[in-house]
């Protein structure tokens, strides 16, 4: 999914454009850039800016300033600015923004309460939830080293922070599904995950219950939020992992099958049929299962008889 972020302050010389580049640098699969309310064209950020973002492996030296225009508010997706007085302008001069106009603490905060789901719906449901309140980030223009390396820390914290509330996926695989779990984990990696693999590391022949066995204890444990497992079917491995208590491995071979996975079962084991489904599928299904929420309700009724068969 494409997503389009803008980052505006005052000219466009020191924040926004840190913000811009550390956000590409963090997030590099969707797009982003910056603009300033009251920016002059063409000026670029002075030495000690450039210097300070160095010290956070960002390089603004080929930015150049641009003023916010009509243009540039239509094209985002989320507006994220760096004080009140910069929400209140952008509201006032471009009304229709005012459900995608936010501080980017408060909106770090809000994606910071939500877990377990991909990016770009967790942005959208941010929207939704951010509480209208958060604090400024001080402009550190004509500021010393030490003010810029402050702000600057404050925004990529913040940034990083727009992955949500840290959910913990480990993945494996036989030597089957090991081609399609490292294109998985490319596909993770680039949508923002952080994620452990437990093998197998190479297309020789293995048994799929050892790696099984390594992601469900590590799901029954709590070490690890969700677990993805792959061999040729997905059978062999949702059997396996199944047998550890409170794993709920489901296999899945399409979107529906995915969503339900996680709507009515609460499904904490992803297994995947590399002979089954082609990998750009497989991200799409992979996708779907991360970023759908437990629908609770009578479900969760059904899940506690489980529990309790497990007790037994």
């Amino acid at each position: 999914m494409s997503y389009r972020m803008l980052f505006v302050c005052t000219g466009n010389s020191c924040r926004s454009p840190f913000a811009e580049h550390y956000f590409r640098k963090k997030w590099g699969s969707y797009r982003a850039k910056s603009r300033g309310i009251s920016a002059f064209s063409g000026t670029r950020p002075p030495e000690i800016a450039l210097k300070m973002a160095r010290e956070f492996s960002v390089d603004m030296s080929s930015h150049l300033s641009q003023p916010l225009t009509k243009k540039d508010v239509e094209w985002a997706d989320l507006i994220l600015v760096f004080d009140l007085t910069h929400r209140e302008i952008i509201k006032d001069l471009f009304p229709e923004t005012s459900k995608k106009v936010f501080l980017l603490s408060e909106f770090a905060q809000a994606c910071s309460k939500i877990k377990g789901v991909t990016p770009p719906i967790l942005w959208e449901r941010a929207k939704e939830v951010a509480s209208g309140e958060g604090r400024g980030i001080r402009d550190p223009i004509g500021g010393s080293e030490e003010e810029y390396r402050r702000v600057y820390q404050e925004i990529a914290n913040f940034i990083d922070a727009l992955g949500g509330g840290e959910m913990r996926i480990v993945i494996g695989s036989d030597h089957a599904g090991y081609a399609l779990k490292e294109n998985l984990k490319d596909f993770l990696r680039r949508s923002g995950w952080e994620i452990l693999d437990v093998g197998t590391d190479s297309e020789e022949s293995v048994d799929y219950p050892d790696y099984a066995s390594k992601v469900a204890e590590l799901i029954s444990n709590g070490e690890f939020d969700r677990g993805v497992l792959i061999c040729g079917t997905g059978l062999g491995m949702a059997i396996t992992a199944n047998k550890f208590r409170g794993v709920r491995a489901t296999p899945c071979q399409d979107i529906l099958s995915a969503r339900l996975a996680r709507e009515h079962n609460d499904s904490n084991v992803l297994c995947l049929g590399s002979r089954l489904i082609a990998e750009y599928y497989a991200q799409q299904i992979l996708e779907t299962w991360l970023s759908t929420p437990f629908s609770g309700g009578r479900h969760e009724r059904r899940l506690k008889k489980i529990a309790k068969i497990e007790e037994k």
